[in-house]
């Protein structure tokens, strides 16, 4: 099923939250790492203030100088900050800023090296701008093809934003120095209907288990604390997961992999081998979000093939949180950006670092 957004602006000047009516709360949080964690935030921090500034600033003048700014309702706001800011840096030059018809191959090219210019400006560590450039042709590989140039900014600015966190989370779980804002990213990405969220594979995965998540359950309806809900998400996955794990809790991946072949071959069904470097994508041969069971065998299959080194359950169990969570964030920024209206564009500001 679709996901329908409604996003809250907050006045805390670190943070902006997102609050999906389906159940996520907190999708962007203010991210502590600490002095164990290797990373370089200074770049993201800056495109996080700049965004933050168009924000502030096209909640007056900028919008409503606009024919679609009767449109402008809190949800479209944030989506018009990226804009804001993509105009601002002068990322939307190109003569297809103002259609409202999908972005060509052309156009979509240059607006990604236009960003991978951009990251460069914005930190001196050569580790921090490689992924970060890297991270940008992820959110290019994910981003729906029916987007306008101007959405596509959008989507690339937010989906970078997130990918950030979504770094930074997997940096703190493997030093296990997780925070409460990534415990419950990581949680709600297991229960949530992300392409590869276990609820979205529930069909694939209950057949192939011959356990079912609901008798697998081990999360109270009344928890709210977000480490004893990923910790009880975790639980239930490796409850699901018994057939293929021995009294002392290892688990035989190969057995998993043979168990989602066989019913891919019964119901005459077949995936593309993956290449373990997806990134979390859950496009190996067709669309998790169709719900189609093909569809699901295929994304369970991606998951195992870059979560085969797991030795226990509860490893594995992590592996596919840690990779599934991208395919929130491209779900999510696509959703948004489509939310702004095609061939519109808000006024660029100055001194946008300020």
């Amino acid at each position: 099923m679709p996901l329908h957004l409604l996003v809250k602006r907050h006045s805390l000047p670190t943070r902006m939250t997102l609050v999906w009516v389906g159940g996520w709360k907190v999708m962007w949080a203010a991210c502590d790492v600490s002095a164990a964690v290797r990373a370089e935030p200074g770049g993201m921090a800056r495109i996080g203030a700049a965004r933050r500034l168009c924000q502030k600033k096209s909640r007056a003048n900028p919008l409503k100088t606009h024919p679609w700014a009767t449109q402008c309702t809190d949800d479209l706001k944030l989506p018009a900050a990226y804009n804001c800011l993509a105009t601002s840096r002068g990322l939307l030059n190109h003569p297809e800023a103002k259609s409202s018809k999908p972005a060509s191959c052309e156009a979509a090219a240059s607006l990604v090296w236009g960003l991978k210019d951009f990251v460069e400006e914005l930190s001196d560590d050569p580790v921090w701008v490689a992924t970060t450039r890297q991270s940008i042709d992820y959110c290019a590989e994910n981003a729906d093809r029916s987007l306008t140039l101007g959405q596509l900014a959008v989507h690339h600015l937010m989906c970078l934003e997130w990918m950030w966190y979504d770094n930074c989370d997997r940096q703190q779980e493997r030093h296990s120095k997780l925070d409460e804002a990534g415990a419950r990213r990581r949680a709600t990405f297991l229960t949530a209907g992300c392409p590869l969220s276990p609820n979205t594979l529930r069909t694939a995965l209950e057949r192939v288990t011959q356990r079912s998540l609901k008798t697998c359950n081990r999360v109270r309806k009344s928890e709210r604390d977000p480490y004893r809900l990923y910790s009880g998400h975790l639980k239930t996955l490796v409850c699901l997961l018994r057939k293929f794990t021995t009294r002392k809790g290892q688990i035989d991946v190969d057995s998993l992999k043979g168990a989602i072949i066989s019913q891919t071959k019964d119901q005459g069904k077949g995936c593309a081998k993956g290449n373990g470097k997806d990134e979390g994508k859950g496009k190996r041969n067709g669309d998790p979000d169709d719900n189609g069971e093909e569809s699901q065998y295929c994304a369970l299959l991606e998951i195992v093939d870059n979560c085969d080194g797991a030795k226990t359950a509860e490893q594995f169990a992590k592996c596919w949180a840690e990779y599934g969570s991208p395919s929130c964030g491209y779900q999510l920024t696509n959703t948004l950006a489509t939310r702004l209206p095609g061939g519109c564009n808000v006024k660029p500001i100055r001194n946008y670092w300020q």
